[in-house]
């Protein structure tokens, strides 16, 4: 389990919980996933279409899931999709959440011994964040993404492309979120 002072990513993890209560989620495409999210379980409001964060309050979400391959490390990237229908050049602008986290310390049943995740083993992956004060009512996406570390060096695209990093995607997922007062 980890705690993060977030942007505007910390409206990822309540978007999760939306997941669970029927808010419309979709899967992320432009990569192949080698793991089934089973379920989302939220512990913030919800309302029947996003996940609702309020400035300077903690936000708490499990993903629980399973992986149909070994993956020997891996990490939680977060980022928020601010403007989903396309901004300047037609594009979605996205942005980061800080670095990857090292998925052992967020995993349960893991010590990251031998593999971090094991084939066919269900995993509860529990993620929190901080909601800093001062982020104005906005609505987005946001991208949870769980994939394999690689212990080579990247290139610059391959570490700031979730599409061109090479190591395998266990499980992507966009959830919408609002922040309100």
């Amino acid at each position: 389990m980890i705690v993060q002072s977030v942007y505007l990513l910390t409206l990822l993890t309540m978007a999760y919980g939306a997941f669970e209560q029927g808010v419309p989620q979709e899967s992320c495409s432009g990569r192949n996933q080698v793991g089934r999210l089973v379920q989302i379980i939220p512990y913030n409001n919800t309302n029947e279409t996003t996940w609702i964060a309020k400035p300077e309050k903690v936000m708490r979400a499990d993903f629980i899931f399973e992986s149909s391959l070994s993956i020997p490390k891996a990490e939680l990237t977060i980022g928020a999709i601010l403007d989903p229908d396309g901004g300047p050049g037609g594009r979605p602008l996205e942005v980061a959440y800080g670095r990857p986290e090292d998925a052992c310390k967020l995993l349960n049943g893991t010590r990251c011994e031998k593999e971090a995740i094991e084939k066919g083993e269900i995993y509860k992956l529990k993620a929190i964040f901080d909601v800093p004060g001062g982020i104005p009512k906005i609505s987005l996406k946001v991208r949870f993404l769980l994939r394999e570390t690689m212990t080579r060096k990247l290139s610059r695209a391959q570490k700031t492309n979730w599409r061109k990093h090479p190591g395998n995607i266990i499980f992507c997922v966009l959830l919408p979120a609002v922040v309100v007062d």
